[in-house]
């Protein structure tokens, strides 16, 4: 990522491009690109494919551009591989795989003109070992889990250990004190999620890191839904807007977004801003939301958990700013229900 800023900085865009994360990607992860391109006149082929930077404006390397949106969803799309992959890191490679998927952008075609494909990529990737998880790094994990988290993790070891398979539940307590929620079971709850919520939650994941925040909030979370979720987002436009006014479908997205993001700076001042990279936990508020999220899946027999889920749980979880902002543009939890229910999401 640094490279790629760097490179974007260097051609005068305004915008970190695709070809700048695929030029970024070449210069960090040398032995990926020998491994994938088979040599170096290949690496220089398809940087020429890209165009040369060298001849471009001159702009100052210091200055911290912005991702473009075809480029954060290339981020979005490398999260999802290394998720589908089971590993425990975005890496180069991830990255490449969401370059590659993002078909129209300069740096999948430049990759193409290279002869390298999707599907084959995919699959000599997924079929390279991960580095192993030491005892040290066990053990440092374990150090770093709150005492209620505990149990839950000498389940899962205890589930390794003897083979059967692991459930990752977990329980919340309503208001009266009761037990009354369990999240689902399989291998995590991410895989459940539709492509359109796990963009979500990555685009939360960036926002959380452009606040300077130490953990993902409900209304990072409400942001990365808007980004990925444009009908909801003009519809919070149009409560605020008069139908003369009303703008086109992507300029209202976009402003519907600014306003909420306005509303979050007042409430919350951002503070220095955190890495991208940095793996940002969620907040208890945001855990409880997507908890609720699963639950209203599960109730009414979806299959998979959607954004519109994610809208629910959060405004199940009343006191979180997200549900504030939410009933604030007057949109409130029965009237969200309702819609989940009548969109037959499967």
């Amino acid at each position: 990522m640094f490279f790629s800023r760097y490179e974007a900085a260097r051609s005068g865009s305004p915008f970190i491009e695709t070809e700048h994360l695929l030029l970024g990607v070449l210069r960090e992860d040398r032995n990926l690109a020998l491994r994938l391109l088979k040599s170096e006149q290949a690496i220089a082929a398809v940087k020429a494919q890209i165009g040369s930077l060298e001849a471009a404006s001159r702009a100052s390397t210091s200055v911290d551009l912005p991702l473009s949106h075809v480029s954060k969803r290339v981020l979005a799309y490398g999260a999802e591989e290394a998720d589908r992959m089971r590993h425990r890191h975005i890496g180069t490679e991830h990255l490449l795989l969401g370059l590659l998927r993002e078909e129209g952008s300069r740096a999948a075609q430049a990759l193409r003109e290279a002869e390298l494909e999707l599907s084959p990529v995919r699959e000599q990737i997924a079929g390279e070992p991960q580095p192993e998880t030491s005892y040290g790094e066990l053990h440092r994990l374990i150090d770093g889990l709150a005492p209620e988290q505990l149990e839950a993790a000498a389940q899962a070891l205890l589930a390794l250990k003897t083979g059967t398979p692991i459930a990752a539940s977990a329980r919340l307590e309503s208001s009266a004190g009761q037990p009354d929620l369990e999240l689902l079971t399989g291998y995590g709850l991410f895989e459940r999620y539709t492509e359109q919520a796990r963009r979500a939650i990555f685009f939360a994941r960036y926002e959380a890191s452009q606040f300077g925040a130490e953990a993902i909030e409900s209304e990072h979370l409400l942001l990365g839904i808007l980004h990925e979720n444009g009908r909801m987002a003009e519809r919070l436009h149009r409560r605020k807007a008069s139908a003369s006014s009303l703008l086109e479908s992507k300029a209202s997205t976009m402003t519907a977004l600014s306003e909420i993001r306005k509303e979050i700076e007042k409430r919350k001042p951002p503070g220095p801003k955190t890495p991208a990279s940095a793996d940002l936990p969620l907040s208890t508020e945001c855990s409880h939301a997507m908890t609720f999220a699963a639950e209203e899946a599960r109730l009414m027999k979806h299959a998979h958990i959607g954004n519109e889920h994610l809208l629910v749980g959060l405004l199940r979880e009343k006191k979180c700013l997200a549900a504030e902002l939410l009933r604030a543009h007057r949109i409130h939890l029965e009237e969200a229900r309702k819609d989940l229910e009548q969109s037959g999401t499967p």
